[in-house]
């Protein structure tokens, strides 16, 4: 039997068979010498010094979770004792917690084989033994998540020979290695945490991990549950892609992870961290009394959408329905995009919102306005409650080309100046509902404003093409709705070409520009047939006419004649007068006074140009030009 320490012996074992019979002693021993003690006169029994008296550590000092942990124990050499042959078959040596000793100190060395004999299998046991036999033996553990607060004693089984059956048909013995208890730091970095607490596939999460001198430097991965961290070919959990590591303030790392795909049931992983210049990784768990692969990627909910109408256009808006578990529409958040990477900052040129309705079973609609006509393949991103990102869910939505699209000519329009806006697409009418609202607002909600009129619309191709007259204030921006005849839902038309005229107005847009003309009389009012020179500023025109109209005519359809027309679209009364030009001036007379009001038409090349404003004494009176 070997033993551990000087002291007094109390413990049993031996062989069953002759010549060795079952003694109970109690002697005196002295460390580094055989004693022979004695129960009777007629028997006696040899005790050698301890087998053991130090042990090495690959590394010399470990932390919960770390692992493989190299041990090496050398056994003291004996003249005549036998080297221990009780680490052959399952036997192999463990580290005994020293509280399952109930109370027992490890540190009284001639209690500690006592101790291991009554926990064999309470311990870690060591694997991979290497030297069983010999002199030198080594074997591996991993250091447990939560190690033992009072250390760990080394056991070791012993037999004196192997053949004999050690551990079967002789009884079994243990010694201890004769050095303090084995002390373990807690487990570092101690615990992570999620964000979202639960992730799902395709939506990006944060990994935060707490520890003690954490650096950017060190490594994390996340293993297949199964597989350990101490293992030498774990395998990684697929679908998974994990950021670079950050440090996060004092002891505190995190890094982003997305499983990118999609998945039909739960990932399960281990994670797995590597501390800068070491070569074995440890083990990290979220909670470090659940000793228990807790990575968790859950299955995206929601799970899929239908789309109405089947077939969404651009410029329109399209409903979305979502099925799954665990959704509120009052808390949850839907984006569509044109990115694959549902990233909530991207452009608002590709990333359209869509307000949820509907409690637990969410729907939404959302207006696909882009700055271009052409039709999307857009993405839908969700956001759950409490989650900080997006996450893309099956499927794709595929908006057709826009419709309609329109030409305003000229353009940029003047204000008074009557252009023709022409529309293209596919089933429309003269039945067909156009209005315009201000830029910013809806089709859905926007009021259609008084400032600019549509008017004589033309077939010009039947279900494709048809143009307008319109005109209108100056100043304004404005977005035009489009209602094809059958149809409940608004379209938002944009030009064919896009060209912009001044930042205050995205270019997709219908801008009406303020005066381009301005001219000066001496008096203003005139006076019924008298004759005064008008002084022309800025641009000069090619000719002038004075019409009579009403005021409201000059930036709206009136009827004259039986035809909506626009007050330059009169012609000259007869007693009325208008000279040419003269460099920038010209002469004019008003033939007679009247409760309409005169104003001036001026043409340049040919094409009505626009309205202009009489600066006087008095102010602004605004004529047409």
């Amino acid at each position: 039997m070997a033993w551990a320490s000087s002291g007094t012996l109390r413990s049993s074992c031996g062989v069953p068979s002759s010549p060795w019979a079952r003694r109970t002693v109690s002697a005196t021993l002295r460390r580094g010498r055989p004693t022979l003690i004695s129960a009777t006169a007629g028997s006696a029994m040899l005790v050698w010094p301890s087998l053991y008296s130090h042990y090495e550590m690959q590394p010399s000092s470990a932390s919960g979770g770390l692992g493989p942990v190299a041990l090496t124990l050398s056994e003291t050499p004996q003249k005549g004792r036998p080297l221990n042959q009780g680490l052959t078959g399952p036997n192999t040596i463990f580290l005994l917690p020293c509280s399952a000793g109930k109370g027992v100190d490890c540190g009284e060395m001639d209690q500690l084989p006592q101790l291991c004999a009554s926990a064999p299998h309470d311990g870690i046991q060591l694997s991979d033994l290497r030297g069983a036999g010999t002199a030198s033996v080594t074997g591996s553990f991993t250091v447990p998540y939560v190690p033992d607060s009072k250390g760990y004693a080394i056991c070791v089984p012993y037999c004196f020979d192997a053949t004999v059956g050690c551990g079967t048909s002789v009884e079994m013995s243990y010694t201890a290695v004769t050095v303090p208890a084995i002390k373990f730091a807690e487990a570092n970095p101690l615990t992570y945490q999620l964000t979202p607490a639960a992730p799902q596939a395709r939506e990006k999460g944060y990994m935060l991990l707490r520890g003690t001198d954490l650096t950017a430097g060190d490594a994390v991965m996340v293993i297949r549950d199964g597989d350990t961290c101490a293992s030498k070919t774990p395998s990684l959990l697929k679908n998974l892609e994990l950021g670079t590591l950050a440090t996060a303030g004092k002891n505190v790392v995190n890094m982003t992870f997305v499983a990118p795909e999609l998945i039909q049931e739960t990932m399960r992983g281990t994670v797995c961290y590597r501390r800068v210049g070491k070569e074995l990784w440890s083990t990290v768990l979220k909670d470090p009394q659940m000793q228990v692969a807790d990575f968790v990627i859950e299955v995206l909910q929601p799970t899929g959408f239908t789309v109405a109408p089947e077939v969404p256009y651009t410029g329109r808006p399209l409903s979305l329905f979502f099925t799954g578990k665990g959704l509120n529409a009052a808390r949850d958040a839907v984006i569509l995009t044109t990115s694959t990477t549902c990233d909530a900052l991207a452009s608002p040129e590709t990333t359209f919102p869509c307000p949820l309705s509907g409690g637990t079973a969410p729907q939404c609609t959302a207006v696909i306005d882009p700055p271009s006509n052409l039709g999307l393949t857009l993405y839908v991103c969700y956001r759950k409650d409490g989650v900080p990102s997006y996450a893309r869910v099956r499927g794709s939505v595929t908006t057709q080309n826009r419709n309609p699209i329109f030409s305003l000519r000229p353009y940029p329009l003047y204000a008074g100046q009557k252009g023709t806006l022409t529309f293209w697409g596919q089933g429309l009418s003269l039945a067909d509902t156009i209005r315009f609202i201000s830029s910013g607002s809806t089709c859905a909600d926007g009021d259609p404003v008084t400032t600019f009129a549509v008017a004589n619309g033309v077939e010009v191709t039947a279900g494709k093409t048809y143009k307008y007259d319109v005109v209108g204030t100056g100043g304004q921006c404005l977005q035009i709705c489009y209602r094809i005849s059958g149809y409940s839902v608004w379209s938002v038309a944009r030009p064919q070409v896009i060209t912009p005229v001044i930042d205050k107005c995205p270019p997709q847009d219908l801008y009406v520009s303020l005066y381009n003309l301005r001219y000066t009389l001496p008096n203003n009012p005139v006076t019924a047939r008298e004759t005064v020179t008008l002084t022309l500023l800025l641009t000069v025109p090619s000719t002038l006419k004075l019409v009579r109209m009403d005021d409201a005519c000059a930036v709206a359809f009136c009827t004259h004649g039986g035809a909506r027309i626009t007050a330059c679209e009169v012609a000259q009364n007869p007693d009325d007068f208008m000279s040419g030009l003269s460099g920038r001036r010209a002469n004019m007379l008003a033939g007679a006074a009247t409760d309409k009001l005169h104003y001036l038409r001026l043409e340049w090349g040919g094409d009505i140009h626009s309205r202009a404003a009489a600066r006087t004494k008095r102010g602004v009176h605004e004529l047409c030009v």
